[in-house]
């Protein structure tokens, strides 16, 4: 039979936790997730220098985002800006964007296009 404890938590460098168990005002309440030490603590850190180690059995460690973003910023674009794209060409942006991921792009000065922002490039 075996009688090992499956880890509760599956952190991951750069992940901020909350410790539930600490009050509100304590400084170490959230931390940045460093790494797991050879005792299966958690070291974490502030950002700042400081670091300290938590329990791994503690069951109100909680993930609460990321330091590390997992997408590349959008890049944004605002009426005027010329712009790149591999099938349509040289455009230029007509309005601003309609949301994060799409902008209206005129292409041949008679059709505007709906294009998304990650297929464009900026043309000085």
């Amino acid at each position: 039979m075996n009688n090992q404890v499956k880890p509760k938590h599956n952190f991951k460098f750069g992940d901020l936790i909350e410790n539930h168990y600490a009050s509100e005002d304590n400084p170490r309440r959230i931390g940045i997730f460093v790494k797991k030490d050879s005792n299966g603590h958690f070291e974490m850190t502030d950002g700042k220098g400081k670091f300290w180690l938590s329990a791994n059995d503690n069951d109100k460690l909680v993930k609460v985002g990321s330091i590390i973003s997992d997408t590349p910023p959008v890049p944004t674009y605002k009426p005027g800006d010329g712009v790149r794209h591999e099938i349509y060409g040289n455009g230029i942006v007509m309005s601003e964007i309609r949301t994060t991921l799409e902008v209206e792009v005129d292409f041949d000065l008679t059709n505007t296009f709906i294009v998304p922002v990650k297929d464009l490039e900026v043309v000085e």
